[in-house]
């Protein structure tokens, strides 16, 4: 069936859902369909939806028109670990260096038996949320959140 809100409107909220997932803010169903709700209202086309919103058939169908679009699951990613770059991990080493050689710990770098592994598998730092829209086939969708990940 042809978009009710017509191929225009739809390519632009395509592009949008798109646009922000790519950039780290993907969309999740629910503010997709309170910007279509709003946009409706600003273009007086209450009428295309019951109660002047859309709803989930019309959201479905949606992600039918768009196949690019798939819901997800997104990785939290904060502030602080989505600015970090290739120089600040190269310094912050060169930092650790020169401590251990000014408190004469060397040794301690070379040491196999002090070398640990570990992950965040049982710390939930950012709980999860709902799910959101991003790009179909993308490896990731992150979700940039401020907190500490502390």
């Amino acid at each position: 069936p042809a978009p009710l809100l017509g191929d225009k409107n739809e390519e632009m909220l395509k592009n949008w859902v798109m646009g922000l997932a790519v950039k780290g803010f993907p969309v999740t169903k629910t503010d997709l369909l309170t910007s279509v709700e709003q946009i409706v209202k600003e273009m007086n086309l209450q009428e295309v939806f019951p109660n002047g919103k859309p709803g989930l058939k019309w959201l479905t169908l949606f992600l039918k028109r768009h196949p690019g679009i798939s819901e997800r699951e997104p990785e939290k990613l904060s502030k602080v670990r989505a600015t970090v770059t290739e120089s600040f991990i190269r310094n912050w080493f060169e930092e650790v260096k020169e401590y251990a050689e000014k408190n004469e710990l060397v040794q301690v770098l070379d040491d196999p038996n002090r070398v640990f592994n570990m992950d965040e598998t049982a710390f939930f730092l950012c709980p999860k949320g709902e799910k959101v829209l991003g790009i179909k086939g993308q490896r990731n969708v992150y979700e940039y959140h401020e907190g500490n990940d502390k």
